[in-house]
């Protein structure tokens, strides 16, 4: 009975090494139409505005320039190579109250990865995550570098 298996054994591995059973496939020499490389793959960015009234916001990749009421949410799928390069949100508060404020914040698979906060009359919050990539600890990146 032990000879029957180790001979089944070596029939199996010999036909399979030689080449028996299904073939394996071999690339092609050029790409299918619908094939894409990894890094093609669009990743999904959250945005978002938080404060009071109205804001101006734009954002991007690509780029795009609304009036929301806020609070304001958006999903955009960015390029891999986009979110280091440059996905964008500013929002500009409407208010000229000396009280007003407003965050921006972007999120990527549910981590924040900038978020900024403004105060006063037509206050500025700027996002730009390729800061927060580039400095994970947080810090800010020194003016002009």
């Amino acid at each position: 009975m032990r000879r029957s298996v180790v001979a089944l054994a070596a029939v199996l591995f010999t036909a399979a090494c030689s080449g028996g059973g299904s073939p394996v496939p071999q690339p092609s020499a050029s790409p299918s139409p619908n094939t894409f490389k990894l890094q093609d793959a669009p990743i999904p960015v959250q945005l978002e505005v938080s404060g009071s009234g109205t804001a101006e916001i734009s954002y991007g990749p690509p780029a795009a320039r609304i009036t929301a009421t806020l609070p304001w949410s958006q999903t955009v799928d960015a390029p891999q190579s986009d979110l280091v390069l440059g996905t964008t949100l500013t929002a500009r508060s409407t208010s000229t109250g000396a009280k007003a404020t407003i965050t921006c914040r972007i999120s990527l698979g549910g981590a924040t990865i900038e978020e900024k906060t403004a105060h006063g009359p037509l206050a500025v919050a700027d996002c730009a995550p390729r800061a927060a990539l580039i400095n994970p600890g947080g810090t800010e990146p020194t003016p002009g570098g």
